[in-house]
């Protein structure tokens, strides 16, 4: 499998030689946004359709959980999202245009609970 994407922490300054794997799964964890030191939000394809989700930062990657937070319909391109309040405003494509959506307060403490696609 080539051109995986995996989220890393690297704690210290530019000469500091180690980094810690926070995810290791077959689909591509890209754009995060760090809610606080152990919150961390991305989007990945998972389930086939590129959504939200949330990783628990534990000690070791096993020792961490990720759920995923949207279900959408179609794949968020791009996104913003404030932790604080929940608001959370993205871009999709509908129906081969640009789609751009707000979420007043998103749930970002709810899991759900996907199978496979």
């Amino acid at each position: 499998i080539r051109d995986r994407y995996s989220l890393f922490l690297h704690q210290g300054g530019a000469r500091a030689k180690s980094v810690t794997r926070l995810t290791d799964t077959l689909t591509n964890a890209v754009r995060p946004v760090a809610a606080s030191a152990s919150t961390i939000y991305f989007l990945s394809s998972a389930n086939g359709i590129q959504n939200l989700y949330r990783l628990a930062v534990g000690d070791s990657v096993s020792a961490s959980s990720i759920n995923q937070v949207t279900a959408f319909p179609s794949s968020i391109r791009q996104y913003d999202l404030l932790p604080s309040s929940g608001g959370f405003v993205y871009s999709s494509i509908r129906n081969g245009q640009v789609y751009i959506g707000y979420k007043s307060q998103l749930p970002l403490n709810t899991a759900l609970n996907m199978g496979p696609t």
